[in-house]
């Protein structure tokens, strides 16, 4: 089986990606059972919430047909955009929806920052190739160098940089939850001054 392009899973989403900053409202983490990420969407956008599930398209190619499949970036995971009694509502009411993240510091639920979120939905949907995610646990990253990404899809795009398996990642850091990675060209960024 011979995996090429990625594209995008078509997004569904309530709001543009930049709107008044409403203070009560926050980007919690929610845990889903497995394989019910877009089950799990369908019914929060059903109640009102906006939400968001990071899926990459692809192309998979067998000897007699060409099938197009979602694979979803962070398995059983659906960003939810709302207030904490909403979120303890939809909790209680999606029976797929577990549980939201807890932030090991706080032990309250994790809030990703809007900025961050942001910067992450714009590296799934611009990739030429496959996001890969790596939980805070077991990322052996260390804090590199901030870059900004000169030419290609991500371009403008300001993050760190890793050096994997002599491969250039981009690492986008998502809060407590863990590293989004990304393959990039070195001569398509450069190194930003402190």
């Amino acid at each position: 089986m011979a995996t090429r392009s990625l594209k995008t899973a078509p997004q569904i989403t309530t709001r543009p990606l930049r709107r008044p900053k409403d203070m009560n409202q926050y980007w919690f983490v929610g845990c889903t059972r497995s394989c019910q990420e877009m089950n799990v969407q369908k019914s929060l956008l059903a109640m009102g919430i906006e939400c968001y599930v990071p899926a990459q398209r692809e192309l998979r190619e067998w000897s007699d047909r060409k099938v197009i499949k979602y694979r979803i970036v962070i398995p059983r995971t659906v960003f939810l955009y709302c207030n904490d009694d909403t979120r303890r509502e939809a909790l209680g009411t999606i029976a797929y929806l577990t549980h939201c993240r807890m932030d090991s510091m706080t032990h309250a639920p994790m809030k990703v920052p809007e900025d961050q979120l942001d910067v992450f939905r714009r590296v799934v949907a611009r990739a030429d190739s496959a996001v890969q995610f790596h939980l805070c646990s077991t990322a052996s990253f260390r804090s590199g160098d901030r870059v900004k990404v000169l030419r290609g899809p991500l371009e403008g795009l300001e993050c760190e940089i890793a050096s994997v398996l002599n491969k250039t990642m981009l690492c986008l850091k998502l809060g407590m939850l863990g590293i989004a990675t990304v393959q990039i060209n070195s001569s398509d960024v450069q190194k930003m001054e402190n």
